[in-house]
C-alpha cells in the first residue's frame, strides 16, 4: 500500500519484488483472505496498477538503472497479470453434477468479483503488448476469466475483441497460441460469437490442426527417443553381466541408477507427470476445440483431414487428449450420421484403439469410458464397419473375446433402443478437465450472466466495471451507458419511469 498522497512506485525494481511475493502466496491463502484483497480498494488499485507497462521510464534514471528497468519492467507486469490469473483459478469451483473431473471447470465467485473490477478490458491490451511474456499472461488470464458470460461479453464489445481472438490465433509464440486456443474454445460457447470466430482468415481449423499436429510430433519423438535410449542402456549393463567381475548387486545398483536418471522414462511419459507441459495441453486444447467447430461445417472440418488428425491421437498415453480425440470423432461424425472407414487412413487402426481402451478401462461410468462405449458402439452397428471388425478379432485372443462375445452381449441388454448407440447422435461435448463442451454439456454458471454488472436500457452494452453506469434519477432502477443513451430512451422510458 502507499501512504495517503504518495504515487505508486513506477519502478520495475521495486515492483517485480512485491508481485513475484504476492504471486507465490495468492494461490494458497485461505478464500476468506484472497476475496478480502480483491475487495480492498487501495490493495486492488495497486495490483491493477502493476498490470500495466507502457515502456516508458523516468528521467532521472542512470544507464545502469535504465538497463534494469527495461528488463524488470516487463517482468513486474507479468507477474502482476499472473497474480489476477491465479486469484481467478483459485476461485474456481467443481462441477458436482459432472465425474471425474481433474481440474476445476466452473467460475467461483473470485472471478465473478475480479471482473467486476473491470479488470477485463486492461487483460486486452495487455494482450496486445510487444513484450511476450506480458501477452502470454493476459491471454492465460482472459482464458480464465472466460469461463464467465459477462466476460466474454466484455471481449465481444471491446473495439480489439476480434482481433485478440485473430492476432493471438495467429502468434508463432506456442504458450500465447495455447492460451488463445482455450480462450476461442469458450468464446465459441456464445452464438453471438460463432460467425465471427468462423470467419477468421486463415480458418481457425487449419491454425488449430497444424498446432495439433506440431505438439503430436513432439510427443511421439520424445516418447520414441527416450524408450530408445532406455533400451539400449539396459541392454548394455546387462550384456556386461555376464562378464568376469561383475557382480549381481553391481547390475542392480546400475539399473536402480538408471531407473533414477532425471531424464523422462517411457513410463513418466505415460503418467500424468507430463500433462501440464506446453505441448501437451497444446495438443488437448486443441482437439477440444476442433470437437467444437462442427459450427463450421463437415466440408471444413475434412479439408483440414481431421479425421486422421484425431485418429493418430487415440494412442497417446494422456486421457485427457484420448478423450479430447473421442470427442472430435463423435461431433464430426454426428454431422453426417456416421463415418465410412474410407474417411479413415487405417480404419482398423481406430477399432484396435478403442478395443485396447476397453480392455483397460478402470472406470467403467467415467466420462472417458462412456465416450470410448458410445463410439464403439456406433460403429459396431455400422454395417459398413463389418468386415475391419472381422478382421480385427482375428489378431488378438483379446480382441476375439470383446469383439465377439463382450459387444453382442452389451448390445443386447442394452436392446434395440440403447442409450449408448444414440448417445452421441448430435453434436455434443462431455466436459473434461478444463474441456467443457457445448449445449447442455455446459454449466448454466458459464452461461448465464452473473447480474453483477448493469446492461445499458437502450443499446444494451455491459458496463465494464461495477458501478460505471449511472441509474435514472427519477426511477432510480434502469441504468444508462451515457447521457446520449438516456436522452435516445428517454421517450420510451417516459412513462414507464413516471409511473414508478
Amino acid at each position: 500500500h502507499r501512504e495517503k498522497g504518495e504515487r505508486w512506485s513506477e519502478l520495475g525494481t521495486e515492483r517485480v519484488v512485491a508481485v513475484l511475493a504476492l504471486a507465490e502466496t495468492i494461490g494458497y491463502l485461505p478464500m476468506e483472505v484472497s476475496l478480502a484483497f480483491v475487495k480492498n480498494k487501495r490493495a486492488w488499485e495497486a495490483l491493477e496498477n502493476a498490470c500495466r507497462f507502457d515502456g516508458k521510464f523516468g528521467r532521472n534514471l542512470n544507464k545502469r538503472q535504465l538497463q534494469r528497468e527495461k528488463e524488470m519492467g516487463p517482468q513486474g507486469a507479468a507477474k502482476a497479470l499472473c497474480c489476477v490469473t491465479r486469484i481467478c483459478h483459485r476461485g474456481q469451483v467443481l462441477d458436482g453434477q459432472i465425474t471425474n473431473l481433474k481440474t476445476p471447470v466452473l467460475p467461483g465467485k473470485l472471478a465473478v468479483k475480479v471482473v467486476q473490477r473491470g479488470i477485463v478490458s486492461t487483460f486486452i491490451e495487455a494482450a496486445f503488448s510487444p513484450e511476450d511474456m506480458i501477452a502470454t499472461e493476459a491471454l492465460q488470464g482472459l482464458a480464465q476469466m472466460s469461463r464467465l458470460k459477462d466476460c466474454r461479453q466484455l471481449i465481444l464489445q471491446h473495439p480489439r475483441g476480434l482481433d485478440l481472438a485473430r492476432e493471438s490465433m495467429a502468434s508463432p509464440v506456442g504458450n500465447k497460441v495455447c492460451h488463445a486456443m482455450l480462450l476461442v474454445l469458450h468464446l465459441l460457447w456464445d452464438t453471438e460469437w460463432r460467425a465471427p470466430i468462423l470467419e477468421i482468415s486463415p480458418p481457425i481449423e487449419e491454425t488449430t490442426v497444424l498446432w495439433g499436429q506440431y505438439c503430436m510430433k513432439l510427443i511421439y519423438e520424445l516418447a520414441y527417443s527416450t524408450r530408445e535410449k532406455s533400451d539400449l542402456a539396459v541392454d548394455e549393463i546387462m550384456a556386461r553381466a555376464g562378464t568376469p567381475g561383475v557382480t549381481i548387486e553391481d547390475t542392480t545398483t546400475a539399473l536402480r541408477a538408471l531407473s533414477m536418471n532425471k531424464e523422462p522414462s517411457w513410463l513418466e511419459l505415460e503418467s500424468a507427470k507430463c500433462f501440464h507441459e506446453m505441448r501437451n495441453n497444446m495438443l488437448t486444447r486443441s482437439l477440444l476445440l476442433m470437437s467444437t467447430l462442427y459450427h463450421a461445417g463437415h466440408e471444413r472440418l475434412m479439408a483440414v483431414d481431421v479425421y486422421h488428425f484425431a485418429s493418430c491421437c487415440l494412442d497417446l498415453p494422456y486421457d485427457d487428449a484420448y478423450g479430447a480425440a473421442m470427442n472430435v470423432l463423435n461431433n464430426t461424425m454426428a454431422l453426417i450420421g456416421g463415418a465410412p472407414p474410407a474417411y479413415f487412413l487405417d480404419p482398423e487402426h481406430v477399432i484396435t484403439s478403442l478395443v485396447n481402451k476397453m480392455g483397460r478401462m478402470s472406470n467403467p461410468t467415467g466420462n472417458n469410458s462412456m465416450i470410448v462405449l458410445g463410439l464403439v458402439t456406433k460403429l459396431y452397428l455400422d454395417s459398413r464397419w463389418k468386415t475391419h471388425w472381422e478382421s480385427v478379432a482375428t489378431q488378438c485372443e483379446l480382441w476375439r473375446s470383446i469383439i465377439q462375445d463382450l459387444l453382442p452381449s452389451l448390445m443386447m441388454r442394452m436392446g434395440p433402443g440403447n442409450s449408448l448407440g444414440s448417445m452421441h447422435h448430435s453434436p455434443a461435448s462431455i466436459p473434461r478437465s478444463e474441456v467443457i463442451g457445448l449445449g447442455g454439456s455446459v454449466n448454466s454458471a458459464c452461461l448465464d450472466p452473473s447480474n453483477k454488472l448493469q446492461s445499458c436500457s437502450n443499446c444494451g452494452k455491459l458496463e465494464g466495471k461495477k458501478g460505471e453506469y449511472g441509474l435514472c434519477a427519477g426511477c432510480n432502477k434502469i441504468s444508462y451507458c451515457g447521457r446520449d443513451c438516456q436522452r435516445s430512451d428517454w421517450k420510451r422510458h417516459k412513462k414507464e419511469c413516471k409511473n414508478k
